[in-house]
């Protein structure tokens, strides 16, 4: 038995009801996507701090360095193991977390608070990759100018 295709208040006081709840799960979920990604953001961090032969100061990708590439295959291969996904899925996962937690933190607060979902974010540092990385200040204008724009647009 289903919701009547009708507009009687009760027919609308019930899909209300719904939709209230459905939206309210989908801000949860999103706020539960932006906190996976920061645990998936320090999870590459630890890859990082234990890194002897890198200028942590200075990462953007995966650590190089073989204390560095060692620790980065085991947490990938441990969080691929316990989530149950492929590492090369993991691995795009960790990169994102750590370009969006590095350069793109407001991207992040939008996902968090809900107001755009994952989709939104891989497709914002997909696009984001033809900018770059550099930590030069023109990069970190530009960066910010495109994460200013995208979000207005992605926010809606």
């Amino acid at each position: 038995m289903g919701i009547p295709i009708t507009s009687t208040p009760t027919f609308v006081a019930e899909l209300d009801s719904v939709v209230s709840r459905l939206e309210d799960v989908e801000r949860r979920a999103r706020a539960l996507d932006a906190e996976r990604m920061k645990l998936m953001a320090a999870a590459f961090d630890i890859a990082v701090l234990h890194n002897d032969e890198a200028d942590t100061d200075d990462y953007t990708f995966i650590p190089e360095g073989r204390s560095g590439e060692i620790a980065y295959r085991s947490i990938r291969a441990e969080i691929a193991t316990s989530m149950r996904l492929s590492e090369t899925t993991i691995d795009r996962k960790l990169s994102h977390a750590h370009v969006l937690t590095l350069h793109y933190p407001r991207v992040l607060d939008s996902l968090a608070r809900g107001l755009i979902n994952e989709r939104h974010v891989s497709t914002i540092l997909d696009a984001a990759e033809v900018i770059g990385f550099s930590a030069d200040p023109e990069h970190e204008a530009r960066r910010a100018s495109y994460e200013t724009a995208v979000l207005k647009v992605a926010e809606g």
